[in-house]
């Protein structure tokens, strides 16, 4: 019997954005990821651009992205 994995949702973050070879984020990808986000966990995922630019500002990626929210 297959155990199925779950991942984290920064991981899934991660895992996105390697899947479509980012290297530098802006609102647009982060718009497209949001989007993707929705599309495996769901309509009701409440996930915020601030949440993904700081997910992937941790892991070291250029974001190009700023709001209230998130630092520079």
């Amino acid at each position: 019997m297959k155990v199925p994995i779950i991942l984290s949702k920064k991981q899934l973050i991660l895992d996105l954005c390697r899947e479509k070879g980012l290297d530098r984020v802006g609102e647009q990808a982060i718009r497209g990821l949001r989007v993707d986000l929705r599309r495996r966990l769901g309509p009701d995922d409440g996930t915020s651009f601030s949440y993904i630019a700081s997910v992937l500002r941790e892991a070291g990626m250029r974001v190009d992205y700023q709001d209230r929210f998130t630092g520079p």
